[in-house]
């Protein structure tokens, strides 16, 4: 999980911000694991995902490319907490995505649902050795 960003110079005790920290992991790692519990959390983090993994950047400037560098860190992070916190629903998440990829496919048409039967293939010669050797 990601760290959260504390000050050494606190007016607060160190053993009271080490709990404090232990105490918001802890929180995002339950979090995470009530998200994707749910088919509707799975889906919603594949798509931030999706989002921040496969974005082209549109400024190309210094500062435009770090901001997308952020986002593609921020989604690894998330890619690996799901991975480790819940990697049941992880799998999931991707069973999911793949039988809605192949779901679209086939309402669209792009893909047919089985080979061709046997006798609508075009008739193909084999060759056999005595023709090659003629």
């Amino acid at each position: 999980m990601a760290r959260r960003n504390t000050t050494t110079d606190s007016p607060i005790p160190r053993s009271k911000v080490k709990q404090r920290e232990k105490f918001w992991l802890e929180q995002d790692r339950a979090d995470l694991r009530w998200l994707m519990s749910d088919a509707r959390g799975r889906r919603f983090i594949e798509r931030r995902l999706l989002w921040a993994l496969t974005k082209f950047p549109d400024d190309t400037s210094n500062a435009g490319l770090a901001i997308n560098l952020g986002d593609r860190r921020a989604a690894l992070e998330v890619w690996n907490d799901a991975q480790v916190e819940c990697p049941g629903e992880f799998t999931a998440m991707l069973q999911e995505k793949s039988q809605r990829v192949l779901e679209d496919k086939l309402a669209l048409g792009d893909l047919t649902e089985g080979p061709e039967p046997a006798d609508q293939r075009p008739e193909t010669p084999m060759k056999s050795k005595e023709d090659d050797d003629a």
